[in-house]
């Protein structure tokens, strides 16, 4: 599983404060472009750049703002509801964050907001006066400028919302054994952590306070964990935590030589390792693992491995962390999934990301067949479409919710039942905590709609 869904899915909203009323939240005027439509993650707002005229704006539901010569690509909504883009007027730039502008640099980075959404970080560059400057940039955190660096990475924010990190380089004045250079340091709520050729960005885990980031000295990396070092070696992947921010894991080795490190521990050597994937109850760390002599892939989990296929994908696993999924190619050259180690057929080209349902007895994907895409629950199929989306279950288990594209249309099918046909599917489908409803947000015509169906037994 990549670094990107982890996050979408432990970012997904919550059923209890989505709305499920459909409701047109927004009207696009005549002779304006909407680009970068976002939908607040309750489904009671809808944004967008608005072009026209020489001129953009943002518009939030029906609502205008201040017109700007530019605003950059991209808006982000908080999870409390807040809307952050980046101007650029006159030369200058700055955020908005709420609806309150900031104040001026040369250019700003996208605002990150805290889990909570009640706080936002962003890099922002004063403009170099010569190619020396260790002083150019800083980071702004909730509207304060804090100090200045050469340089400054993106914000990153821990799982409790307390503190930023972020990595820097620091200038040096030149001298006559060597002239103006710059190092790295990390450096978490504010506070540097060294001096080193590279770092990485921080890694936080996704509850509580803990941290991780990687360093490079001499050709070597290190990780180092709560501001003490771990493993070192040439190559070190990311860290990942487990949701409940008590373990990390990271692969790390050499020349075909790679051991995954679980909390500070090294496990056995492998040819190759792919990132770790961690059990929703933070008790199993899964990775794909290369096979001896490059003759095939498994899956090692816990003390346990599967059987070896030519090609693995990353393991997902239950809410309750007693069953994994895995999707692998059989001998015929086309991919099954494998539940609990019970294998579907092996029919599909490609597969999306899978899904096991909450009660851990279900699977559902989408697989490509004859380059088409159906929706596959267990072994039951959708229609073959053009695009699906990956698929959703519902809380109860009994239902599966997918967005789709079929000649230019995008719609979504639940439990197989198509609904009504829009031009753009704008956001993935949430089922509310009963299952009876289900809620999307969608673009028909110049309209912007949270929609909201009945689902059918």
């Amino acid at each position: 599983m990549s670094r990107l869904l982890i996050c979408a899915l432990l970012l997904a909203p919550q059923s209890d404060k989505v709305s499920f009323d459909q409701k047109i939240l927004a009207t696009i005027p005549e002779g304006i472009m909407a680009k970068d439509i976002a939908f607040s993650r309750d489904g009671r707002q809808v944004a967008y750049r608005a072009v026209g005229a020489g001129k953009m704006y943002i518009c939030i539901n029906n609502t205008k703002g201040p017109d700007y010569p530019v605003i950059s690509d991209g808006i982000r909504w908080s999870n409390s509801g807040k809307l952050a883009y980046r101007v650029i007027n006159n030369g200058s730039s700055f955020a908005v964050v709420g609806g309150q502008p900031g104040q001026s640099f040369q250019s700003v980075g996208m605002p990150v907001f805290s889990p909570d959404g009640n706080k936002y970080a962003y890099e922002c560059n004063r403009g170099s006066q010569n190619k020396n400057d260790s002083t150019a940039w800083a980071m702004n955190v909730n509207g304060q400028k804090g100090p200045d660096w050469a340089s400054c990475g993106p914000a990153f924010w821990s799982g409790d919302g307390a503190t930023v990190g972020h990595y820097v380089r620091i200038g040096k004045p030149g001298t006559a054994q060597r002239p103006f250079h710059t190092v790295d340091a990390m450096v978490i709520g504010g506070k540097m952590l060294g001096e080193f050729e590279h770092v990485s960005s921080p890694f936080f885990a996704p509850k509580g306070a803990r941290w991780a980031y990687r360093t490079f000295t001499q050709s070597i990396w290190t990780m180092v964990v709560d501001g003490k070092s771990q493993e070192s070696a040439p190559d070190i992947g990311d860290a990942f935590w487990s949701p409940d921010g008590q373990h990390v894991a990271y692969r790390a080795g050499d020349h075909g030589k790679y051991s995954m490190i679980i909390d500070g521990k090294k496990g056995s050597p492998y040819p190759e390792l792919g990132d770790p994937v961690w059990s929703p109850d933070g008790k199993t760390c899964a990775f794909v693992a290369k096979a001896d002599n490059n003759e095939g892939e498994y899956i090692v989990y816990g003390d346990r491995k599967t059987d070896v296929f030519s090609r693995v994908y990353p393991p997902v696993f239950s809410t309750d962390g007693q069953h994994m999924a895995y999707a692998a190619r059989s001998e015929n050259g086309k991919y099954m999934v494998i539940l609990d180690e019970k294998r579907g057929p092996a029919e599909f080209e490609a597969v999306t990301p899978l899904q096991i349902s909450p009660d851990g007895a279900h699977v559902t994907f989408g697989g490509q067949w004859n380059f088409r895409w159906t929706c596959v629950i267990d072994s039951g199929r959708s229609s073959l479409n053009d695009i699906i989306q990956a698929p959703i279950w519902s809380p109860d288990s009994k239902k599966v919710a997918y967005a789709g594209q079929q000649l230019a249309k995008w719609f979504v099918e639940v439990n197989y039942r198509r609904g009504e046909d829009f031009d753009e599917i704008l956001t993935a489908p949430i089922f509310s905590s009963d299952s009876k409803k289900c809620a999307f947000g969608a673009r028909k015509g110049n309209e912007l709609i949270w929609v909201a169906v009945t689902v059918q037994d």
